[in-house]
């Protein structure tokens, strides 16, 4: 159904040894009718941890930039998309 000649990929899939395609990711959400961050819990937990890390650093960094640069107004919004994205209970220290 995937497209593999043998079994010996899938297996390898299923053992967490190597990791699918992005195509074959999705033909297994096809199969299973199970969303693909679901198949790959694991994968997903450790992939979120990494980005809202590198988002955090980035506000970080953003937020020690002057505002009077020639770059103020993208900063702003940058940091206006980061505040969005953590939701409206998140209210960012002064």
């Amino acid at each position: 159904m995937l497209g593999y000649g043998n079994e010996g990929c899938i297996s390898r899939h299923e053992s967490f040894r190597i990791l699918p395609s992005l195509e074959i990711a999705i033909g297994y959400e096809v199969v299973f009718r199970v969303p693909v961050s679901e198949l790959f819990a694991g994968l997903r937990d450790e992939v979120t941890e990494d980005v809202e890390a590198r988002l955090a650093q980035l506000e970080q960094t953003l937020g020690q930039r002057s505002f009077k640069d020639g770059n103020g107004e993208a900063t702003a919004r940058k940091l206006m998309w980061l505040c969005e994205r953590k939701g409206p209970q998140y209210r960012p220290l002064p």
